[in-house]
């Protein structure tokens, strides 16, 4: 066991919710791209691209949990931290 201790750098979380804002700012420009086009193939790609924006979104929000709170995340292993695909 080690008594070693880590000093995270909090400006580390500024950096990931940067990066949250323009994957929302992404996935909010394929829902209305999908919302303007009429044909069903371009509509489907136009959400499925919003979706995958949407999992990059809550992939930084689960690695700013993990940066904020290594220790309670770590602890909490038994919990599932991410969504189904």
């Amino acid at each position: 066991e080690s008594n070693e201790s880590f000093d995270f750098d909090i400006k580390q979380t500024g950096l990931y919710k940067k990066a949250q804002d323009i994957e929302k700012k992404s996935r909010d420009f394929y829902l209305k791209k999908a919302n303007e086009v009429e044909e069903k193939h371009q509509k489907e790609l136009f959400l499925k691209l919003a979706d995958e924006e949407k999992k990059h979104y809550l992939l930084l929000d689960n690695i700013i949990e993990f940066v904020s709170m290594p220790e309670t995340w770590l602890e909490n292993a038994e919990f599932f931290h991410f969504e189904e695909y």
